[in-house]
């Protein structure tokens, strides 16, 4: 019998468009990147309809990013020399799915330039607050989180004077 397979979030590898002598087909699924989406497998004979839906889930953790002001960081920060600045920290697979942080933490080169005042994670990934030295320059900032490491340059923002 000649079956009709589709699939959603992902696609079919080798598949049979005719049953065997067992009346099964065979395909491979390769699923989508998005985790978390079922994949659903349809398979149709005539106006006989079957679905199988699996559930991917996220890979390894890939990537750290760091978002400070709205804008993802590409190695470099500039503190601000008024007052804190607040790093939102994500961890990501190498598809782009979220996963959770574990053991985040931050460090710096030269603490009389940039300071780490704390370091928590919470449900949407974690924070990393920094705040300037007491004197400005430039150092890394190295954040750690799920096995991975981002270094990025901490560069003090001069002061603005006021009128």
């Amino acid at each position: 019998m000649v079956v009709a397979l589709s699939i959603v979030n992902g696609r079919l590898v080798g598949s049979q468009d005719e049953t065997d002598s067992l009346g099964q087909v065979r395909a491979q699924v390769v699923f989508g990147q998005r985790a978390g989406v079922p994949t659903v497998v349809t398979g149709t004979v005539g106006a006989f309809v079957r679905e199988a839906t699996l559930y991917p889930s996220t890979g390894s953790p890939a990537q750290l990013e760091v978002v400070f002001d709205g804008n993802a960081l590409d190695g470099q920060i500039v503190v601000p020399a008024s007052g804190p600045a607040e790093l939102r920290i994500s961890c990501r697979d190498s598809y782009g799915n979220a996963l959770p942080l574990v053991g985040l933490r931050a460090t710096v080169g030269d603490d009389h330039v940039v300071q780490v005042i704390g370091a928590t994670v919470d449900s949407l990934g974690g924070s990393v607050i920094v705040r300037a030295g007491r004197r400005g320059g430039a150092t890394n900032l190295v954040i750690h989180g799920s096995g991975l490491r981002t270094d990025l340059s901490a560069v003090v923002s001069p002061a603005v004077a006021s009128p």
